[in-house]
This record gives structure tokens, C-alpha cells and sequence, in this order.
């Protein structure tokens, strides 16, 4: 596993941003099992990955298919201790956009 995140981690990222919905919702759930190991292995891609995921987010329909899996990778890396160490960005970026709707993120 620690040596195929790192390759194939932004190949992924990519398809995330993937303008076919399947192919982004895909990408999110490839990388879900696999959320602490981007915390532990690839902590500088946390914070790309988040604020990509959010701006998905916000550009997404609610009902969409590929929600439920930006939401679950979301949460997965949400979740962790860990992802706050590398949350600067990300969180005053989040609460610029939102307010304080991003306090429902924060378990």
C-alpha cells in the first residue's frame, strides 16, 4: 500500500474533479478505505485534497450520485485527529464560505 498511494494518489485526486459524476464518485469511494494512510503517508496532500472535495461540494446537486461519496471521504478524513494538524488553510477557508455550517463537519 505505501507504495502505490503515493503513484496513484493523483491520478485519483484527478478523477475526482472529473467532469462525468460517476468517474468523481468512483474516485471518492477508491480513496475512502484507504483515508488514514493519506494522513499518515501523504500529509501534504490533506489540505488539496479537502479543499477539493469542498469545492465539489458546493458545486455539486445535493441529490447527485457522487455526493455520498465526496461526503464519505470527506468524513473519512474529517474524522481523524490527525487531519487537523494540516487544517490552516482549509478551515478558514471553509468558514469564509459557509460560516459556521463547517462546525457540522468537525466530529
Amino acid at each position: 500500500m505505501s507504495e502505490i498511494l503515493p503513484v496513484a494518489f493523483t491520478h485519483i485526486l484527478d478523477g475526482l474533479g472529473d467532469p462525468v459524476d460517476d468517474v468523481g464518485a468512483v474516485a471518492a469511494s477508491a480513496l475512502i478505505p484507504v483515508a488514514a494512510k493519506i494522513l499518515s503517508d501523504l500529509p501534504d496532500q490533506v489540505e488539496v485534497t479537502v479543499r477539493r472535495l469542498w469545492d465539489l461540494l458546493l458545486e455539486q446537486d445535493e441529490l447527485a450520485a457522487a455526493c455520498n461519496s465526496f461526503m464519505g471521504l470527506l468524513a473519512a478524513l474529517l474524522s481523524s485527529p490527525l487531519v487537523h494538524e494540516h487544517m490552516s488553510y482549509v478551515k478558514s477557508h471553509m468558514l469564509s464560505q459557509v460560516g459556521v455550517g463547517y462546525q457540522c463537519f468537525m466530529f
